[in-house]
């Protein structure tokens, strides 16, 4: 558990600072501003802490721990260590309006606040799931403090057996559950924000995940439109399985289409040859819409007659 719970009130060396200076380090800071000006004399130990754990921000006020299942759901982050019961946990915690994340890497950080969404994931899981922040709370444990994050879970919506996804958004779909759950601070992973589904504005049943802080977003596939340039030989999306081929002769780009003419395979020789050669001279108007792509291939002989594709 040393990783997944902030111990407070220890001293911890300041760096830049004569060597007998020592700073008090209280787990939690009244302001952002007064965070900020302590973070360098922070040791390496210290920021590593503040990185993975966070500390505290704003004043600190004190609730009770009376209630046997928030008890329970303290302690079963400590399920590993037998030493701790129930007798070990006080009475008392302290709670607070926002946790900040140090940012060691981009010399920042990130403050979360009660009522914001975020992504969580507890230790030893690769599951994520999804809360609104409503405590974050310091408890005392056998005279060590340690950082938990209190919230109302939401859960994923199923489309058979799969997550469901908004059909537009592509953003997974949750709803709320009116359950609490507490977590360890380190389990927080990033914030999210939740839309109410289109068809449910007036009372929302569920939401789509807008997850903006995700480290990469998945991509399917990219489609990247065809601008064509006169001279290109264009595979045209027609009524045949196969693109058909034209030749760019004109743009119009007020009207997002081009003048082509159309090529056919060699009587002869057939497709399988990737021969094309022109069928009439007249041209055809055909929307940029309906291009799929370039054809790559070279002419043969003079006048465009004859083109032999790659």
């Amino acid at each position: 558990m040393r990783r997944e719970v902030l111990k407070v009130r220890n001293s911890i060396k300041a760096q830049g600072h004569s060597s007998n200076q020592v700073l008090e380090y209280e787990g939690h800071y009244k302001s952002i501003s007064a965070l900020k000006e302590s973070l360098s004399h922070f040791s390496e130990e210290a920021l590593d802490i503040a990185e993975n754990q966070g500390i505290l921000v704003g004043a600190l006020k004190g609730v009770h721990l009376s209630d046997q299942m928030r008890r329970n759901s303290v302690l079963e982050h400590f399920s590993d260590r037998p030493e701790i019961t129930n007798d070990c946990l006080s009475d008392v915690a302290e709670e607070c309006r926002s946790i900040y994340f140090v940012d060691n890497e981009k010399h920042d950080g990130l403050l979360y606040r009660i009522g914001e969404k975020v992504i969580y994931k507890l230790p030893h899981t690769s599951e994520e799931r999804v809360m609104s922040i409503t405590q974050c709370l310091q408890v005392k444990i056998d005279s060590l403090f340690y950082l938990l994050v209190a919230g109302e879970a939401f859960q994923y919506v199923l489309s058979g057996s799969e997550k469901a996804v908004h059909q537009w958004s592509k953003g997974l779909i949750v709803q709320q559950t009116g359950i609490e759950v507490i977590v360890p601070s380190v389990s927080i992973q990033r914030k999210i924000m939740l839309f109410p589904q289109p068809d449910s504005l007036n009372d929302p049943q569920s939401f789509i995940i807008c997850d903006f802080q995700r480290p990469q977003f998945p991509v399917t596939s990219v489609v990247v439109p065809c601008y064509p340039e006169v001279g290109d030989m264009v595979l045209i999306k027609g009524d045949d399985p196969e693109p058909w081929r034209g030749l760019v002769t004109a743009v119009q780009h007020r009207n997002l289409s081009v003048q082509v003419q159309f090529y056919v395979p060699h009587g002869r020789w057939g497709r399988s040859s990737g021969l094309w050669v022109r069928e009439g001279t007249r041209t055809q108007a055909v929307l940029f819409k309906s291009i799929v792509g370039r054809s790559t291939g070279t002419w043969r002989g003079t006048g465009n007659a004859l083109y032999k594709e790659y």
